[in-house]
Protein backbone atom coordinates (compact mmCIF):
# COMPACT_ATOMS: atom_id res chain seq x y z
CA UNK A 1 0.00 0.00 0.00
CA UNK A 2 1.32 3.57 -0.77
CA UNK A 3 0.36 6.33 0.57
CA UNK A 4 -0.39 10.03 -1.33
CA UNK A 5 0.43 13.25 1.18
CA UNK A 6 -2.15 15.53 0.82
CA UNK A 7 -0.85 19.10 0.38
CA UNK A 8 -3.00 20.97 2.86
CA UNK A 9 -1.36 18.10 5.66
CA UNK A 10 -5.02 16.25 5.53
CA UNK A 11 -5.28 12.71 5.75
CA UNK A 12 -2.72 10.54 3.33
CA UNK A 13 -4.06 9.47 0.57
CA UNK A 14 -3.66 5.59 -0.14
CA UNK A 15 -3.84 4.30 -4.16
CA UNK A 16 -2.59 1.06 -5.33
CA UNK A 17 -3.58 -0.05 -8.09
CA UNK A 18 -2.76 -3.30 -8.47
CA UNK A 19 -0.73 -4.88 -11.06
CA UNK A 20 2.57 -3.79 -9.09
CA UNK A 21 1.50 -0.14 -10.03
CA UNK A 22 1.29 2.39 -7.32
CA UNK A 23 0.26 6.23 -7.42
CA UNK A 24 1.85 8.74 -4.84
CA UNK A 25 2.63 11.76 -4.85
CA UNK A 26 5.58 13.40 -6.70
CA UNK A 27 9.00 13.98 -5.04
CA UNK A 28 12.08 16.17 -5.20
CA UNK A 29 13.86 13.62 -6.61
CA UNK A 30 11.46 12.91 -9.16
CA UNK A 31 13.20 16.19 -11.24
CA UNK A 32 15.28 14.07 -13.24
CA UNK A 33 13.69 11.55 -14.46
CA UNK A 34 10.21 13.72 -15.08
CA UNK A 35 12.36 16.00 -17.05
CA UNK A 36 13.22 13.34 -19.13
CA UNK A 37 9.92 11.63 -18.98
CA UNK A 38 7.67 14.86 -20.29
CA UNK A 39 10.14 15.44 -22.98
CA UNK A 40 9.86 12.10 -24.10
CA UNK A 41 5.81 11.78 -24.00
CA UNK A 42 5.09 15.45 -24.96
CA UNK A 43 7.45 16.34 -27.81
CA UNK A 44 6.07 16.11 -31.61
CA UNK A 45 6.74 17.69 -35.11
CA UNK A 46 6.37 20.95 -34.01
CA UNK A 47 7.08 20.89 -30.50
CA UNK A 48 10.82 20.17 -29.35
CA UNK A 49 11.82 17.30 -26.26
CA UNK A 50 13.73 20.30 -24.94
CA UNK A 51 11.17 23.40 -24.68
CA UNK A 52 9.21 20.66 -22.34
CA UNK A 53 12.14 19.63 -20.01
CA UNK A 54 12.53 23.04 -19.90
CA UNK A 55 9.56 23.89 -18.69
CA UNK A 56 9.60 20.68 -15.93
CA UNK A 57 13.27 21.73 -15.22
CA UNK A 58 11.82 25.47 -13.90
CA UNK A 59 8.90 23.64 -11.98
CA UNK A 60 11.36 21.53 -10.17
CA UNK A 61 14.21 23.95 -9.72
CA UNK A 62 13.24 27.83 -9.67
CA UNK A 63 11.29 29.50 -7.19
CA UNK A 64 7.78 29.51 -8.09
CA UNK A 65 4.95 31.50 -6.23
CA UNK A 66 2.42 28.49 -5.82
CA UNK A 67 3.74 24.97 -7.40
CA UNK A 68 5.30 22.58 -4.99
CA UNK A 69 7.09 20.01 -6.47
CA UNK A 70 6.58 17.67 -3.24
CA UNK A 71 2.77 18.63 -3.12
CA UNK A 72 0.99 19.25 -6.93
CA UNK A 73 2.48 16.53 -8.75
CA UNK A 74 1.14 13.10 -8.45
CA UNK A 75 3.11 10.04 -10.05
CA UNK A 76 2.19 6.24 -10.81
CA UNK A 77 5.16 4.21 -10.58
CA UNK A 78 5.95 0.41 -11.98
CA UNK A 79 7.35 -1.02 -8.89
CA UNK A 80 9.12 -4.17 -10.73
CA UNK A 81 11.36 -1.32 -12.52
CA UNK A 82 11.22 1.42 -9.83
CA UNK A 83 10.57 3.62 -13.13
CA UNK A 84 7.48 6.55 -13.46
CA UNK A 85 4.93 5.35 -16.11
CA UNK A 86 2.22 7.99 -15.60
CA UNK A 87 2.50 11.81 -14.01
CA UNK A 88 0.07 14.57 -13.65
CA UNK A 89 0.79 18.29 -12.61
CA UNK A 90 -1.20 20.46 -10.58
CA UNK A 91 -0.47 24.45 -10.50
CA UNK A 92 -2.43 26.39 -8.66
CA UNK A 93 -2.99 30.10 -10.22
CA UNK A 94 -4.89 33.13 -8.52
CA UNK A 95 -7.21 34.56 -10.95
CA UNK A 96 -8.81 37.45 -11.00
CA UNK A 97 -12.65 37.58 -11.81
CA UNK A 98 -13.76 40.66 -12.52
CA UNK A 99 -11.31 42.03 -9.80
CA UNK A 100 -12.28 39.37 -7.18
CA UNK A 101 -8.81 37.20 -6.50
CA UNK A 102 -10.08 33.41 -6.94
CA UNK A 103 -7.64 30.25 -6.39
CA UNK A 104 -8.05 27.65 -9.07
CA UNK A 105 -5.87 25.04 -10.35
CA UNK A 106 -4.45 24.16 -14.13
CA UNK A 107 -3.71 20.17 -14.73
CA UNK A 108 -0.44 19.77 -17.05
CA UNK A 109 2.15 17.75 -18.58
CA UNK A 110 -0.46 14.92 -17.92
CA UNK A 111 1.02 11.68 -19.66
CA UNK A 112 1.05 7.74 -19.40
CA UNK A 113 3.53 5.82 -21.45
CA UNK A 114 2.35 3.97 -24.25
CA UNK A 115 2.70 0.54 -22.58
CA UNK A 116 0.44 1.65 -19.62
CA UNK A 117 -2.19 3.38 -21.16
CA UNK A 118 -6.12 2.68 -20.82
CA UNK A 119 -5.74 0.89 -17.28
CA UNK A 120 -7.17 4.38 -16.01
CA UNK A 121 -4.20 5.71 -14.43
CA UNK A 122 -4.93 9.32 -15.40
CA UNK A 123 -8.10 8.52 -14.27
CA UNK A 124 -6.92 7.90 -10.86
CA UNK A 125 -4.59 10.78 -10.50
CA UNK A 126 -7.66 12.99 -11.44
CA UNK A 127 -9.33 11.51 -8.52
CA UNK A 128 -6.40 12.74 -6.26
CA UNK A 129 -5.59 16.32 -7.81
CA UNK A 130 -9.30 17.30 -7.41
CA UNK A 131 -9.48 16.58 -3.49
CA UNK A 132 -5.94 18.10 -3.42
CA UNK A 133 -7.83 21.25 -5.45
CA UNK A 134 -11.18 20.98 -2.86
CA UNK A 135 -8.74 21.07 0.25
CA UNK A 136 -6.91 23.95 -1.39
CA UNK A 137 -9.85 26.27 -2.05
CA UNK A 138 -9.85 26.16 -5.73
CA UNK A 139 -13.10 26.98 -7.18
CA UNK A 140 -12.49 25.18 -10.13
CA UNK A 141 -9.57 23.47 -12.52
CA UNK A 142 -9.24 24.12 -16.38
CA UNK A 143 -6.94 22.74 -18.91
CA UNK A 144 -6.96 23.02 -22.72
CA UNK A 145 -5.70 20.40 -25.05
CA UNK A 146 -7.56 17.38 -26.34
CA UNK A 147 -11.02 18.27 -28.00
CA UNK A 148 -13.78 16.62 -25.73
CA UNK A 149 -10.69 14.19 -23.69
CA UNK A 150 -11.02 15.59 -20.15
CA UNK A 151 -15.00 15.72 -20.37
CA UNK A 152 -14.69 12.18 -19.15
CA UNK A 153 -13.01 13.94 -15.80
CA UNK A 154 -15.82 16.52 -15.18
CA UNK A 155 -15.24 19.22 -17.37
CA UNK A 156 -16.90 20.85 -19.54
CA UNK A 157 -15.76 23.35 -22.94
CA UNK A 158 -16.56 27.06 -21.36
CA UNK A 159 -14.18 29.47 -22.46
CA UNK A 160 -13.83 30.27 -25.90
CA UNK A 161 -9.89 31.34 -27.02
CA UNK A 162 -10.28 34.45 -28.59
CA UNK A 163 -9.43 35.40 -32.25
CA UNK A 164 -5.38 36.04 -33.08
CA UNK A 165 -5.39 38.67 -35.27
CA UNK A 166 -1.45 38.88 -37.04
CA UNK A 167 0.96 41.91 -37.99
CA UNK A 168 2.59 39.97 -40.91
CA UNK A 169 6.25 40.56 -41.76
CA UNK A 170 6.74 42.89 -44.62
CA UNK A 171 9.73 44.72 -46.33
CA UNK A 172 8.10 47.89 -45.07
CA UNK A 173 8.26 47.90 -41.26
CA UNK A 174 5.96 50.39 -39.30
CA UNK A 175 7.09 53.80 -38.68
CA UNK A 176 9.05 54.56 -35.37
CA UNK A 177 7.33 56.31 -32.77
CA UNK A 178 9.36 58.79 -31.11
CA UNK A 179 7.67 59.44 -28.03
CA UNK A 180 7.56 55.94 -26.67
CA UNK A 181 10.85 53.12 -26.62
CA UNK A 182 10.49 49.80 -25.41
CA UNK A 183 12.77 47.36 -24.12
CA UNK A 184 13.17 44.26 -22.30
CA UNK A 185 12.34 43.91 -18.82
CA UNK A 186 14.67 43.82 -15.85
CA UNK A 187 14.46 42.18 -12.08
CA UNK A 188 14.05 46.19 -10.98
CA UNK A 189 11.36 46.68 -13.12
CA UNK A 190 8.97 44.12 -10.99
CA UNK A 191 7.56 46.19 -8.47
CA UNK A 192 6.20 48.34 -11.63
CA UNK A 193 5.09 45.39 -13.48
CA UNK A 194 2.99 44.58 -10.77
CA UNK A 195 1.67 48.01 -10.04
CA UNK A 196 0.62 47.98 -13.56
CA UNK A 197 -1.27 44.43 -14.36
CA UNK A 198 -3.11 45.88 -11.08
CA UNK A 199 -3.93 48.32 -12.70
CA UNK A 200 -5.68 46.43 -15.95
CA UNK A 201 -6.45 49.25 -18.47
CA UNK A 202 -6.81 46.77 -20.71
CA UNK A 203 -10.43 45.86 -19.69
CA UNK A 204 -9.00 41.84 -19.06
CA UNK A 205 -11.68 40.67 -16.76
CA UNK A 206 -10.91 36.78 -16.45
CA UNK A 207 -7.25 35.41 -16.04
CA UNK A 208 -4.41 34.45 -14.22
CA UNK A 209 -2.97 37.44 -11.62
CA UNK A 210 0.98 37.41 -10.81
CA UNK A 211 2.18 39.99 -8.95
CA UNK A 212 5.50 40.37 -7.68
CA UNK A 213 6.25 36.70 -7.69
CA UNK A 214 4.66 36.20 -10.51
CA UNK A 215 6.98 38.83 -12.44
CA UNK A 216 9.87 37.88 -10.85
CA UNK A 217 9.19 33.60 -12.14
CA UNK A 218 8.24 35.21 -15.70
CA UNK A 219 11.69 37.03 -15.53
CA UNK A 220 13.59 33.76 -14.28
CA UNK A 221 12.27 31.34 -16.33
CA UNK A 222 15.07 29.35 -18.71
CA UNK A 223 14.56 31.00 -22.43
CA UNK A 224 14.02 27.15 -23.95
CA UNK A 225 11.27 26.43 -22.08
CA UNK A 226 7.71 26.35 -23.47
CA UNK A 227 5.82 28.46 -21.16
CA UNK A 228 8.95 31.38 -21.11
CA UNK A 229 7.97 34.51 -22.13
CA UNK A 230 10.09 37.75 -23.30
CA UNK A 231 8.42 40.94 -21.19
CA UNK A 232 9.34 44.15 -22.34
CA UNK A 233 8.45 47.69 -20.77
CA UNK A 234 7.39 50.57 -22.47
CA UNK A 235 7.92 53.91 -21.39
CA UNK A 236 8.00 57.55 -22.87
CA UNK A 237 11.10 58.42 -24.15
CA UNK A 238 11.45 61.09 -22.00
CA UNK A 239 14.56 60.65 -19.70
CA UNK A 240 13.51 59.39 -16.00
CA UNK A 241 9.86 59.65 -17.23
CA UNK A 242 8.42 56.15 -15.60
CA UNK A 243 7.29 52.68 -17.74
CA UNK A 244 3.56 53.41 -18.68
CA UNK A 245 2.85 49.25 -19.77
CA UNK A 246 4.34 46.10 -20.30
CA UNK A 247 3.91 43.96 -23.62
CA UNK A 248 4.64 39.76 -22.76
CA UNK A 249 5.58 37.08 -25.91
CA UNK A 250 6.61 34.28 -26.59
CA UNK A 251 9.32 33.14 -28.91
CA UNK A 252 8.73 32.21 -32.67
CA UNK A 253 6.60 28.73 -33.28
CA UNK A 254 5.84 27.84 -36.89
CA UNK A 255 7.34 31.39 -37.54
CA UNK A 256 4.97 33.20 -35.48
CA UNK A 257 5.33 35.15 -32.53
CA UNK A 258 2.23 35.21 -29.87
CA UNK A 259 1.95 38.64 -27.71
CA UNK A 260 -0.11 37.17 -24.63
CA UNK A 261 -0.01 40.63 -22.69
CA UNK A 262 -0.72 44.08 -23.51
CA UNK A 263 -1.00 46.41 -20.57
CA UNK A 264 -0.89 49.89 -20.12
CA UNK A 265 -1.57 52.66 -16.86
CA UNK A 266 -4.86 53.94 -16.49
CA UNK A 267 -5.83 57.25 -18.53
CA UNK A 268 -3.41 56.45 -20.92
CA UNK A 269 -4.00 57.14 -24.84
CA UNK A 270 -3.59 53.77 -26.56
CA UNK A 271 -2.65 54.62 -29.93
CA UNK A 272 0.93 55.84 -29.69
CA UNK A 273 2.36 53.01 -27.56
CA UNK A 274 0.21 50.42 -29.86
CA UNK A 275 2.58 51.95 -32.51
CA UNK A 276 5.70 51.86 -30.80
CA UNK A 277 4.90 47.99 -29.68
CA UNK A 278 4.26 47.06 -33.44
CA UNK A 279 6.95 48.51 -34.49
CA UNK A 280 9.63 46.63 -31.77
CA UNK A 281 8.18 43.53 -32.68
CA UNK A 282 7.90 43.69 -36.41
CA UNK A 283 12.43 45.34 -35.95
CA UNK A 284 13.09 42.12 -33.13
CA UNK A 285 11.50 39.66 -35.67
CA UNK A 286 13.10 40.41 -38.89
CA UNK A 287 16.39 40.68 -36.70
CA UNK A 288 15.70 37.25 -35.12
CA UNK A 289 19.28 34.82 -35.89
CA UNK A 290 16.99 31.56 -36.25
CA UNK A 291 15.59 34.16 -39.52
CA UNK A 292 12.39 32.25 -39.98
CA UNK A 293 9.93 35.13 -38.68
CA UNK A 294 6.50 35.44 -40.78
CA UNK A 295 4.75 37.69 -38.05
CA UNK A 296 3.61 38.80 -34.82
CA UNK A 297 0.04 37.12 -33.54
CA UNK A 298 -1.87 38.94 -30.73
CA UNK A 299 -3.40 36.76 -28.44
CA UNK A 300 -5.44 39.17 -26.51
CA UNK A 301 -8.89 39.57 -25.35
CA UNK A 302 -11.49 40.72 -27.66
CA UNK A 303 -12.00 44.21 -27.84
CA UNK A 304 -8.78 44.48 -26.63
CA UNK A 305 -7.86 48.49 -26.88
CA UNK A 306 -4.22 47.45 -28.69
CA UNK A 307 -5.75 45.74 -31.48
CA UNK A 308 -8.68 48.57 -31.94
CA UNK A 309 -5.85 51.00 -32.16
CA UNK A 310 -4.20 48.79 -35.08
CA UNK A 311 -7.18 47.21 -36.75
CA UNK A 312 -5.70 48.74 -39.78
CA UNK A 313 -2.78 46.73 -39.92
CA UNK A 314 -3.64 43.37 -38.67
CA UNK A 315 -4.77 40.87 -40.68
CA UNK A 316 -7.06 37.88 -39.61
CA UNK A 317 -6.65 34.17 -39.63
CA UNK A 318 -8.71 31.25 -40.21
CA UNK A 319 -11.43 31.24 -37.04
CA UNK A 320 -10.75 28.59 -34.75
CA UNK A 321 -12.13 26.36 -32.15
CA UNK A 322 -9.65 25.53 -29.52
CA UNK A 323 -10.79 26.75 -25.80
CA UNK A 324 -10.69 26.27 -22.15
CA UNK A 325 -12.38 22.95 -20.47
CA UNK A 326 -13.48 23.68 -17.10
CA UNK A 327 -14.43 21.99 -14.21
CA UNK A 328 -16.11 23.90 -11.35
CA UNK A 329 -17.32 21.21 -8.38
CA UNK A 330 -20.20 24.00 -6.99
CA UNK A 331 -21.24 26.73 -8.74
CA UNK A 332 -22.94 28.22 -5.36
CA UNK A 333 -19.24 28.26 -3.91
CA UNK A 334 -18.31 30.16 -7.19
CA UNK A 335 -20.90 32.95 -6.82
CA UNK A 336 -20.41 33.82 -3.39
CA UNK A 337 -16.95 33.93 -4.17
CA UNK A 338 -17.75 36.75 -6.42
CA UNK A 339 -20.77 38.55 -4.81
CA UNK A 340 -19.05 42.10 -4.97
CA UNK A 341 -18.81 41.52 -8.67
CA UNK A 342 -22.70 40.94 -8.57
CA UNK A 343 -24.33 43.59 -6.25
CA UNK A 344 -21.65 46.54 -8.39
CA UNK A 345 -23.06 44.97 -12.08
CA UNK A 346 -26.62 45.42 -10.66
CA UNK A 347 -26.04 48.80 -8.77
CA UNK A 348 -25.52 50.10 -12.42
CA UNK A 349 -28.38 47.85 -14.69
CA UNK A 350 -32.03 48.33 -15.02
CA UNK A 351 -32.45 46.31 -11.81
CA UNK A 352 -30.92 48.54 -9.51
CA UNK A 353 -31.83 48.19 -6.36
CA UNK A 354 -33.80 45.22 -6.68
CA UNK A 355 -35.32 43.04 -3.75
CA UNK A 356 -36.86 39.55 -4.47
CA UNK A 357 -35.36 36.13 -5.24
CA UNK A 358 -33.70 34.79 -8.52
CA UNK A 359 -34.30 30.86 -9.06
CA UNK A 360 -31.89 28.50 -11.52
CA UNK A 361 -33.23 25.38 -12.79
CA UNK A 362 -29.76 23.51 -13.76
CA UNK A 363 -31.73 20.03 -14.49
CA UNK A 364 -29.49 18.48 -11.74
CA UNK A 365 -30.11 21.21 -9.07
CA UNK A 366 -30.45 24.52 -8.61
CA UNK A 367 -29.54 27.66 -7.39
CA UNK A 368 -31.48 30.52 -5.45
CA UNK A 369 -30.01 33.70 -5.19
CA UNK A 370 -32.07 36.25 -2.69
CA UNK A 371 -31.27 40.12 -3.08
CA UNK A 372 -32.90 43.12 -0.79
CA UNK A 373 -32.71 46.61 -2.34
CA UNK A 374 -29.53 45.55 -4.14
CA UNK A 375 -27.70 43.45 -2.35
CA UNK A 376 -27.04 40.13 -2.32
CA UNK A 377 -28.66 38.64 1.29
CA UNK A 378 -27.72 34.87 0.89
CA UNK A 379 -26.79 32.06 -1.91
CA UNK A 380 -27.86 28.99 -1.64
CA UNK A 381 -28.35 25.50 -3.27
CA UNK A 382 -31.87 24.99 -4.06
CA UNK A 383 -33.99 21.84 -5.53
CA UNK A 384 -36.16 23.07 -8.13
CA UNK A 385 -40.05 21.79 -7.66
CA UNK A 386 -41.37 18.31 -8.88
CA UNK A 387 -44.45 19.56 -9.40
CA UNK A 388 -46.11 22.94 -9.82
CA UNK A 389 -46.12 23.78 -6.16
CA UNK A 390 -43.48 25.85 -4.63
CA UNK A 391 -41.47 28.31 -6.39
CA UNK A 392 -41.41 28.04 -9.63
CA UNK A 393 -38.02 28.82 -12.06
CA UNK A 394 -37.29 31.81 -13.36
CA UNK A 395 -34.45 30.24 -16.09
CA UNK A 396 -33.90 26.81 -16.64
CA UNK A 397 -30.20 25.49 -18.30
CA UNK A 398 -27.78 22.91 -17.98
CA UNK A 399 -25.06 23.75 -15.65
CA UNK A 400 -22.50 22.87 -18.74
CA UNK A 401 -23.90 26.05 -20.52
CA UNK A 402 -24.29 27.81 -16.97
CA UNK A 403 -20.46 27.80 -16.89
CA UNK A 404 -20.60 29.83 -19.98
CA UNK A 405 -22.91 32.45 -18.16
CA UNK A 406 -20.56 32.37 -14.98
CA UNK A 407 -17.04 32.39 -16.71
CA UNK A 408 -18.33 35.44 -18.87
CA UNK A 409 -17.79 33.15 -22.30
CA UNK A 410 -21.80 33.60 -23.42
CA UNK A 411 -24.47 36.19 -22.71
CA UNK A 412 -27.94 34.39 -21.86
CA UNK A 413 -29.66 35.64 -25.32
CA UNK A 414 -26.60 33.24 -27.16
CA UNK A 415 -27.23 30.47 -24.98
CA UNK A 416 -31.14 30.37 -25.89
CA UNK A 417 -30.42 30.36 -29.70
CA UNK A 418 -27.34 27.63 -29.11
CA UNK A 419 -29.59 24.62 -27.26
CA UNK A 420 -32.90 24.13 -26.28
CA UNK A 421 -32.58 23.14 -22.77
CA UNK A 422 -32.10 27.05 -22.03
CA UNK A 423 -35.26 28.11 -21.38
CA UNK A 424 -36.58 31.70 -19.43
CA UNK A 425 -39.52 31.70 -17.42
CA UNK A 426 -39.60 35.04 -16.41
CA UNK A 427 -38.92 38.59 -17.28
CA UNK A 428 -36.68 38.18 -13.94
CA UNK A 429 -34.93 35.49 -14.95
CA UNK A 430 -34.17 37.27 -18.26
CA UNK A 431 -33.10 40.62 -16.94
CA UNK A 432 -31.05 39.32 -14.06
CA UNK A 433 -29.04 36.66 -15.99
CA UNK A 434 -28.49 39.31 -18.56
CA UNK A 435 -27.18 41.89 -15.78
CA UNK A 436 -25.22 39.12 -13.45
CA UNK A 437 -23.12 37.47 -16.50
CA UNK A 438 -22.20 39.73 -18.85
CA UNK A 439 -19.02 39.16 -21.77
CA UNK A 440 -15.46 39.06 -19.65
CA UNK A 441 -12.96 39.58 -21.75
CA UNK A 442 -10.33 36.60 -20.52
CA UNK A 443 -6.33 36.88 -20.69
CA UNK A 444 -4.82 34.20 -22.22
CA UNK A 445 -1.62 34.55 -20.78
CA UNK A 446 -1.19 31.30 -18.44
CA UNK A 447 1.01 31.44 -15.33
CA UNK A 448 2.45 28.14 -15.59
Amino acid sequence: MVLVSDRTGGVPLSRDLGDGLVLRAGRLDDGAELIDFNGAMHADEGLPASMLEAWTRDLFESPHPTFRPEGDVTVVEDTATGRIVSALFLIPQVWSYAGVPVKVGQPELIATHPDYRRRGLVRAQFDVIHDWGRAAGQLWQFISGIPWYYRQFGYSYALDLPPRPVLWLSAKAPPPEPAFTVRPATPADIGILAAIEAEAASGTALGPRRGTDGFALELARRRGSLVAAEVLVIEPATPGAAPIGYVAHQRPVDGLVSVYAFELRRGTNWLAPTAAVLAHLHDWLRADPEGSGRGVRFSLPAGHPGLRSAATRLGRQPPETYGLYVRVPDVVAVLRAVVPVLEARLATSPAIGWTGELHIDLYTGGVLIRFDEGRITSIEHWSPPDDDRGSPADARLAVAEFLHLLLGNRRIDDLQRATADCLLESDVGGLLLDVLFPLMPLSTWECC
